[in-house]
């Protein structure tokens, strides 16, 4: 066993027994790197990554591969998703390096931590127009001893180029909505109109682009947008990135079609896409909306649940030896387990072929459940309730079968997703179950990641570990601040503030006003530079996050030092918004909302009872994107914290529930009807 036997990381302790002569990132193996001048082989990865594993059987068990890394270089395993900081940094030295990027990620730095080659996966011979791992491996080390300067300067430059495309040029943020329109448009014109998602494949669900998409559509009050968002919806629920038989979704589709996954699952993706389905149900009423945001968190909670009350991070692709086994059916097993008729008509509705093709293997369904109907003249909800009875019946099934690996370690800024699916579930069906664990949720996070000082990363099942990060910040923020929104609670508001005071004090850079990913001090003293992405993907920028929490604190507060943050923060991303809106909508969307009309709603209530809970209900329904809608009750603040805070004033809660609502500065009188908020809201006198 090598020394990593002894970390907590599940990633980690999957490569225990290699016999490379591995080191976790830390001063033990840098000081080795100076003290003998060697090259550092980095590798990162993580659980669920197929091709991580496939690298580390061909070549981290090969004894001859392991006998040269040990004789020659510093061989680091990291956990991209412990250090999602040093996978960001040598991600980026990676695809400028080599044009592409994508896990595992191989690189190789000097013993001054620069990197001066990299890639990705590296088969154990030569194919598909790579070179071999031992290749690689000859060559750069024939290149640090024999080529040194030049591989020193290399290296010097690379990392150059890292820091700049971490802190691009400053220039004014584009005008009013211009950055969201040109967000918007080149979002649009990735878009595949006819199976939804972004290219041609793989696919990936990216939900922060889609809800950007929502929301840009309503501001702008137009129609193509939506349009694109649903019908990528509608494909991803029926395709096979979606677990037909556990509710929940994969990573992401290997083709354009959404059929074929790639079978790992995150709690991230599954934590956004049960927001985002509520979300379209909340815009559209369509209830198979939110019947598959609720079958995805049945899904969390049957397969991620931890003793302590969170979520773990993922599960593997593989089990049993095999890519996908959990998930994979023949007709034969589907009609044995449900009868010849059902098993014939779930295997005829699902896709399923005769032959070994994961393709044929995947369930994915052919037919809109409308048209499927149609096979046994059924009206669509018996239809579909007959095929769901099938589909349990499989999925207790399965439970008898090798379960995929799970990686266990529990991150706060992936559980401050999931809490927030559970609150968005709760606004948008009323549901008091799903306020419920979204509050239980949160409290865990707090209960193990907060040491009443500082925010923490990682709980590895004893200890928190790991300074936190801007996203476990950003992300705890916003769903504090969801909380707060729903329940009035001060606690919640006190939460928030304190999360805030943390990112201002240890992650915003005092002269640029850019705000970082990691802290500017008390931070990793090894990271060769800070790190800051405000790019939107499979997850939102922690930038933008933090900054949309930002401008509704200083909205309910009043703060004029909240105000100078924000506005310093908008005016450092301006040569990103000029220059690639589409990489940050999210942030482009800020820009914009900080350019429109502001609107807020103060439901004022001694208690939320039935009256204030339609009040707020009607509020959330009529409001447009960006709207501050929030709650001031009986008990929660004392008149003086009410006093202080600008939103509050004037409004403490009296015998009745009544809302005030406010647009562009101009407040309107109290209305004590979901009617007249909804009224006012809608422009109305």
């Amino acid at each position: 066993m090598n020394r990593l036997g002894l970390e907590s990381s599940p990633y980690l302790r999957q490569h225990a027994e290699n016999p490379v002569d591995w080191y976790p990132w830390g001063e033990e193996a840098l000081r080795k790197a100076r003290a003998e001048d060697k090259p550092i082989f980095l590798s990162i990865g993580y659980s669920a990554c197929h091709w991580c594993h496939v690298m580390a059987h061909e070549s981290f068990e090969n004894p001859r591969v392991a006998r040269y890394l040990n004789d020659h270089f510093v061989s680091i395993k990291v956990d991209r998703e412990e250090r999602p900081d040093l996978d960001a940094l040598y991600m980026r030295a990676v695809q400028i390096l080599s044009g592409q990027g994508g896990w595992p990620l191989t690189a190789f730095l000097t013993p001054g931590l620069r990197p001066f080659y990299g890639g990705t996966y590296f088969p154990p011979e030569p194919g598909w127009g790579r070179p071999s791992f031992g290749q690689v491996l000859r060559g750069v080390l024939e290149a640090f001893k024999t080529r040194r300067s030049e591989v020193d300067a290399s290296a010097g430059s690379v990392a150059e180029a890292v820091e700049s495309s971490f802190n691009p040029s400053e220039e004014p943020v584009p005008p009013g909505s211009r950055a969201e329109e040109m967000a918007l448009d080149a979002i649009l014109s990735r878009m595949d109109p006819e199976r939804g998602g972004f290219g041609e494949g793989p696919k990936f669900p990216q939900p922060p682009l889609l809800s950007f998409l929502l929301d840009a559509a309503a501001r702008r009050r137009e129609a193509l947008p939506i349009e694109r968002v649903m019908t990528t919806l509608r494909r991803m629920e029926a395709g096979g990135i979606r677990d037909q038989v556990g509710g929940g979704f994969h990573r992401y589709s290997v083709d354009g079609d959404w059929h074929v996954p790639h079978y790992e699952k995150m709690l991230y993706d599954n934590a956004q896409l049960a927001s985002l389905y509520f979300k379209a149900f909340a815009l559209t009423g369509e209830t198979g909306f939110a019947a598959v945001a609720q079958e995805v968190l049945a899904d969390l909670e049957r397969t991620f649940s931890e003793p302590g009350g969170g979520f773990i991070a993922a599960l593997d692709a593989d089990s049993d030896g095999e890519e996908g086994r959990y998930y994979l059916w023949t007709r034969d097993e589907v009609i044995r387990v449900v009868g010849p008729e059902e098993g014939r008509l779930v295997a005829d509705l699902f896709g399923l072929g005769e032959g070994p093709a994961l393709e044929e293997r995947t369930l994915h369904r052919r037919l809109a459940w409308d048209q499927a109907c149609g096979w046994t003249g059924e009206a669509p909800a018996a239809f579909r309730r007959r095929i769901g009875a099938s589909l349990e019946a499989l999925r207790r099934a399965r439970e008898g079968r090798v379960p995929p690996g799970a990686d266990t370690k529990v991150l706060t800024d992936w559980n401050a997703l999931a809490a927030e699916a559970f609150l968005d579930g709760y606004a948008a069906t009323g549901g008091p179950d799903l306020l419920a664990r979204g509050l239980r949720l949160l409290d865990s996070i707090w209960a193990r990641a907060w040491d009443g000082e500082r925010l923490h990363h990682v709980w590895d099942g004893e200890r928190a570990r790991v300074p936190g990060l801007l996203a476990d910040h950003a992300y705890l923020a916003a769903a504090e601040w969801k909380a707060f929104a729903l329940t009035g609670t001060s606690r919640r508001f006190r939460r928030v503030e304190a999360l805030l005071s943390r990112v201002e004090r240890d992650f915003h850079h005092p002269e640029t006003g850019r705000v970082y990913d990691v802290p500017l001090k008390g931070g990793d003293p090894a990271l060769l530079m800070p790190v800051r992405d405000p790019d939107d993907g499979v997850l939102p920028s922690a930038v933008s996050v933090y900054g949309r929490v930002l401008w509704l604190w200083q909205r309910l507060t009043g703060s004029r030092e909240a105000r100078t943050l924000l506005d310093a923060l908008v005016a450092s991303e301006g040569g990103t918004l000029a220059a690639r809106a589409g990489a940050a909508p999210l942030l482009a969307g800020l820009a914009s909302d900080l350019a429109s009309e502001p609107v807020e709603v103060v439901v004022s209530a001694p208690s939320l009872d039935g009256e204030a809970r339609a009040l707020l209900a009607a509020a959330w329904g009529a409001s447009p994107p960006g709207a501050l809608v929030v709650p001031i009750v009986g008990g929660e603040f004392s008149p003086e914290e009410a006093a202080s805070l600008a939103l509050f004033t004037g409004r403490q809660p009296s015998q009745s529930a009544r809302a005030f609502v406010c647009r562009g500065g101009t407040c309107h009188l109290p209305v004590e009807s979901p009617e007249e908020v909804a009224r006012l809201l809608s422009g109305g006198r």
